[in-house]
């Protein structure tokens, strides 16, 4: 047992080479896009309820029911943006653009039929699925006034998912998406919702107002950004950066042989 534990440290020693971190920036760019994304989204629902003590507990319970929903739709619309990175990158990987276009449009049609199903459902079970969470009819009524313009929420939340990490992510914009996740955030989201909880009186939907305002810069930012993107230009960029990561030296190319018999690289 001494022995083979002597083996594994020798075996690990050797792989923690300065080569095993040299690819660790793409990857914490990669992740951190995606990241911010979801993490402003959750800091605005936290923000949101926070503010919402200030118009009193039924205002409270509305935006953390509210949240349960809004992670059932994010879990959707992340599974179609994760396909969407699936197909659009192998699109991109056989250099065919009417083949990319394709992927791209049933990324959206996918999308549209999502949301079609997710908000019926939603609309047809909202009264029974409040009632599992709270038996106050003050909360309940809220909830169904506000229900129109949390809709529009959450399908706008999917749209930009699917924008920003199913398209401009397979694209390598990693760095666009980090940016404007923290500017919607930040200077759009955050301050709409300031402005509206303390000089309206419209209770919880100020809230999903400002959530709104935030997704829907985002979008129109994203799809600009989309709508400009020549496709041979992106496609010859995919090869180059394939390339590129082809050409690097991988901690495993040498380090097989210490695996093997570790002690020779001591000798």
């Amino acid at each position: 047992m001494f022995h083979n534990r002597v083996k594994w440290y020798l075996n690990f020693r050797h792989l923690i080479t300065r080569r095993i971190f040299q690819n660790w920036w793409e990857m914490i760019k990669i992740g951190v896009a995606g990241g911010l994304m979801l993490f402003f989204t959750m800091v605005t629902f936290m923000i949101s309820v926070f503010l919402s003590q200030v118009r009193g507990r039924v205002t409270v319970e509305v935006i953390t029911i509210s949240l349960n929903y809004y992670c059932l739709s994010i879990s959707a619309a992340a599974a179609i943006a994760f396909t969407s990175v699936i197909q659009i990158g192998n699109a991109l990987g056989s250099k065919d653009v009417a083949k990319i276009r394709y992927q791209m449009n049933l990324s959206a049609i996918n999308l549209v039929a999502e949301r079609i199903i997710f908000l019926v459902i939603m609309f047809l079970t909202r009264r029974w699925y409040y009632g599992l969470l709270t038996q106050d009819t003050a909360v309940i009524t809220s909830l169904m006034e506000s229900g129109y313009v949390y809709a529009v929420m959450i399908t706008l939340n999917s749209i930009q998912e699917l924008l920003a990490n199913g398209i401009l992510f397979t694209f390598g914009k990693a760095s666009l998406i980090s940016i404007l996740s923290v500017s919607c955030a930040c200077f759009v989201g955050l301050p709409v919702m300031f402005i509206l909880v303390f000089t309206t009186e419209i209770n919880a939907a100020a809230f999903f107002f400002a959530m709104i305002a935030e997704q829907g810069v985002a979008i129109v930012v994203s799809g600009v950004v989309i709508s400009r993107f020549d496709l041979s230009e992106e496609i010859e960029e995919c090869a180059a950066r394939l390339e590129r990561e082809a050409a690097r030296p991988t901690p495993t190319e040498t380090d097989e042989l210490v695996i093997s018999n570790p002690t020779n690289s001591n000798q």
